[in-house]
């Protein structure tokens, strides 16, 4: 049983408060709105499906999901057919390694030619196949942004991988003999009393004999 009123007093009346000025309105924030019960701000639709390109939300998740020209294709189609400019690359990036070894036999590995001969057959190779690429790229455009297009995967892929070979040519004698082996060696010198280095300085050295005495390991084909 409560013997007494559980409301508290009241310290302030709000009769007395009095009420707001009737020409006093809130500023609203443009993109957003408030609710009137709980009176808590809220982002407008529009502004959450615009994007900075003009494009909304919804538009951008179905063009995610089309599929594009070359994941529908076939094997063949995802390389184009060389011309006769990329015919006569692509032949000499697979003579190359022939020419290569038939002039090291012949010359040996002391002489410049068979690497200055290998380095302009490789640098022609890639020259060659870029200007065929070049002149058949096309684009296929659905709209004015062009969604589509026929730059190759495959054929970047291959074109990085092949850019990375040059650096086998600072592997090859004569260039290791004369301008690469000194400074591995003293790379190696270096590293012997430095920790985590030396795990490397150790690989080098094992690995100088063989750039030297085995044609596989620098042969890049």
């Amino acid at each position: 049983m409560v013997a007494g009123c559980v409301v508290p007093d009241r310290h302030v009346e709000p009769s007395n408060l009095g009420s707001a000025p009737a020409n006093v309105t809130e500023a609203k924030v443009p993109g957003y709105w408030k609710g009137k019960r709980s009176n808590l701000e809220f982002q407008d639709l529009e502004e959450i499906f615009k994007l900075s390109n003009g494009k909304s939300g919804v538009l951008k998740f179905v063009e995610s999901k089309i599929k594009k020209p070359l994941e529908i294709s076939r094997g063949p189609a995802l390389l184009r057919p060389f011309g006769y400019l990329g015919t006569i690359g692509e032949l000499l990036f697979i003579f190359r390694p022939v020419i290569y070894i038939l002039l090291l036999q012949k010359l040996g590995k002391k002489s410049w030619k068979p690497w200055i001969v290998s380095l302009i057959i490789e640098i022609s190779s890639r020259k060659l196949i870029s200007a065929d690429f070049e002149s058949k790229e096309t684009q296929i455009k659905t709209n004015s942004t062009g969604m589509f297009s026929w730059n190759r995967t495959l054929e970047a892929e291959e074109q990085s991988r092949r850019l990375t070979l040059f650096v086998y040519y600072l592997l090859r004698s004569p260039m290791l003999d004369k301008y690469i082996e000194e400074r591995m060696n003293g790379f190696v010198k270096w590293s012997s009393t430095k920790p985590i280095f030396n795990m490397f300085g150790s690989l080098v050295q094992d690995y100088i004999p063989l750039w030297k005495e085995y044609y596989f390991y620098t042969s890049s084909s």
